[in-house]
């Protein structure tokens, strides 16, 4: 009796055993799956941003974007590094490093601060900059960035002077990053 009783547990355990093994590679191929998946996905995943203030809309995918969000996104990086007085000065900056890559931070803080400096050292100074073409190169992923900026000083508004902002950007994962910021005035 004892041994017809062994020959069933050793057969049930047997039994679970290879349920075992069908579940684990059930479960393995289920997981295989979900991974390529998920990289499909991430690789060709395109967000697509409708601003509220424009009609227009464009996208962000992977390490690319469209056109129209480079052009935002440039003329705002302009606005905030040249419409500035010494007063929102440091605002304005801390808002152009929230979008700086890790491996420039501290060329590009060193450069704002020495910018900021010099703001604030004249105080009732003001700038003002009316933005007229943007040139893009995805090649060497660089916006530049033309315009015209007027000095405004408490005598009077000084003459408008050509001047252009070249930026360095990166797009990784759909999320821009800059890596140099160059003025050069014309």
């Amino acid at each position: 009796m004892n041994l017809k009783k062994l020959q069933r547990i050793t057969s049930q355990f047997n039994a679970d055993h290879l349920l075992l093994k069908i579940g684990f590679l059930a479960m393995m191929v289920f997981s295989y799956f979900s991974y390529q998946s998920a990289i499909f996905a991430a690789q060709n995943v395109r967000t697509v941003v409708v601003p509220l203030n424009q009609a227009a809309k464009f996208w962000v995918s992977g390490d690319d974007a469209d056109e129209k969000y480079i052009v935002n996104i440039g003329t705002y990086i302009a606005d905030l590094f040249y419409a500035t007085t010494a007063a929102n000065i440091d605002q304005r900056f801390a808002k152009i490093l929230t979008l700086v890559n890790s491996e420039n931070y501290t060329d590009i803080k060193a450069y704002l601060k020495n910018k900021a400096t010099i703001i604030k050292r004249y105080k009732r100074n003001a700038w003002s900059f009316r933005h007229l073409k943007t040139f893009i190169n995805k090649k060497t992923h660089e916006i530049t960035i033309m315009g015209g900026l007027t000095r405004w000083k408490n005598s009077g508004k000084e003459k408008e002077r050509q001047t252009k902002l070249i930026i360095g950007y990166d797009i990784n994962n759909a999320n821009f990053s800059i890596t140099k910021l160059e003025s050069k005035e014309e």
